[in-house]
């Protein structure tokens, strides 16, 4: 994150006026912004552009029509490298906790994404009026049927595999044996394994597919085309990697791109 361009946070509010108050952004490329937390709910959306959110629970990636639900008190830093405009929704504890959602991408159906643009746009001044309250009502009731969409890295929490995956977030195509990275841990092989499977729920090959598979989108929305994501990523060629994305997203790149417009 050294390149990075640092974000302040200076206009996070300390206390929140209304029960869910907006906040827009238009980040430039590089932004970056440092772990806090708050008091609230936040619900983290990119209108254009790719935001990457990272917490204790994982790294997650906001393409738009997704977005990322951050429970009140959680740590997370939020990041974009091609630029982004970006909107957030912050909510009162109370209704954030009645939400009885963890961090994690929801999928941004038609009727929320207006919900949400809506109110981005209202001015927080004076009372709320009943047409405003109106619309907090379908925005819970929407968020607590959201679909979870499956674009997160959780992250093991054993301190010895900390080097391991800060590596592999930086550089996804290292392709360095578990047996030399256990030399460099002081672990065996074959308790990486364990320790990825039950702390993430998923064997350490699935965790560097799903690596790949976000950063490729985050390529593939920043411009690259398929075939440059391919070279990018190492395959040995675009159908290769159209395969994989395929059998990860159940969709063909083009296509996934396609149902973000």
């Amino acid at each position: 994150m050294d390149t990075l361009v640092v974000g302040g946070m200076s206009d996070v509010p300390k206390t929140l006026r209304w029960i869910v108050e907006p906040r827009a952004v238009d980040m430039p490329p590089k932004y970056f912004v440092a772990a806090h937390q708050h008091p609230w709910g936040q619900l983290l959306f990119a209108v254009e552009g790719l935001i990457c959110v990272k917490t204790e629970a994982g790294t997650f990636l906001v393409p738009p029509q997704q977005a990322v639900w951050v429970p009140p008190y959680t740590d997370h830093e939020v990041s974009t490298l091609s630029g982004a405009k970006f909107r957030s929704l912050y909510i009162d504890k109370y209704w954030s906790e009645k939400l009885s959602r963890p961090t994690g991408v929801i999928h941004v159906a038609a009727l929320l994404r207006e919900i949400i643009l809506a109110i981005i746009n209202i001015p927080v001044k004076g009372k709320p009026s009943s047409i405003i309250k109106h619309l907090w009502l379908v925005l819970f009731d929407s968020l607590k049927s959201a679909e979870t969409v499956p674009l997160n890295l959780p992250v093991p929490q054993d301190t010895r595999l900390t080097k391991l995956v800060n590596s592999l977030l930086q550089q996804p195509t290292d392709n360095q044996s578990l047996e030399a990275w256990g030399i460099q841990l002081g672990a065996s092989a074959r308790t990486i394994r364990r320790i990825f499977v039950k702390q993430t729920q998923m064997s350490f090959s699935e965790w560097k597919q799903r690596l790949k598979v976000l950063k490729a989108i985050e390529l593939l929305i920043s411009g690259m085309t398929v075939t440059e994501v391919a070279f990018e990523l190492q395959y040995e060629s675009s159908a290769a990697f159209i395969n994989m994305f395929k059998r990860q997203m159940g969709v063909s790149p083009k296509n996934y791109l396609l149902s973000l417009k």
